[in-house]
């Protein structure tokens, strides 16, 4: 057989519990939206989506086994990652502290300078989201390979299963994108969307923490 098909019901139960673990590309997808609506969630989505298509190949041609035998390069890589996190929560704190000081509509700010003021801005910090965090790199070396099974072409099986996994979380991603853009329309109090800010600021500053002195 080119693929195992039998191990894929026990890896997408197991995948479907780690994609509904919030982690930094939850929370980027859900600040984007929060910001500035479902659009530009799914435009976060979109950059952590091309993360983890970026993480498959570098998973699939072995070039991921590699890099972590690289001195300093998993180190280099959470410190990198640890510092675009504590930016992301810095900008939020920023925002909600400014909003609850001025106790006015944050809509020009939000629209102007949260989490950047283009399109494109929102994409990339997916894609800096997923690519800049180790543990990701690592999930991606050590899960996947345990349900190689019999198959014969081991590069089309993790093909397989890293389709499964990310058509898991386009399904959840989506879904948190149009929850938290949904919260933030009807929540529409500028004091609501700054304690909304506040929270997202601490989380981003919460993760930068655990990836920064979590073992790699």
């Amino acid at each position: 057989m080119l693929i195992d098909t039998s191990v894929l019901p026990a890896f997408t139960a197991a995948a479907l519990v780690i994609a509904l673990t919030p982690g930094a590309d939850t929370f980027i997808v859900l600040r984007s939206a929060i910001a500035r609506g479902f659009r530009y969630g799914m435009l976060a989505q979109a950059g952590v989506l091309t993360g983890i298509a970026v993480q498959t190949l570098v998973m699939v041609t072995g070039l991921g086994l590699l890099l972590t035998q690289i001195p300093g390069f998993l180190a280099a890589l959470k410190y990198l990652g640890s510092a675009y996190l504590i930016y992301l929560g810095v900008m939020s704190l920023r925002l909600g502290l400014k909003a609850l000081r001025s106790r006015r509509g944050v809509a020009v700010e939000r629209g102007g300078r949260d989490l950047g003021a283009t399109r494109r801005s929102f994409y990339f910090a997916g894609v800096l989201t997923n690519l800049t965090n180790p543990k990701v790199l690592l999930f991606y070396l050590a899960f996947f390979p345990q349900f190689l099974g019999t198959a014969e072409n081991t590069a089309l099986q993790l093909l397989v299963l890293a389709a499964i996994f990310a058509l898991l979380g386009v399904v959840i991603l989506t879904a948190c994108s149009a929850l938290a853009a949904k919260v933030s329309s009807s929540l529409s109090s500028p004091t609501v969307t700054a304690v909304l800010d506040l929270v997202c600021g601490v989380v981003f500053i919460g993760l930068a923490t655990v990836v920064l002195f979590s073992a790699v």
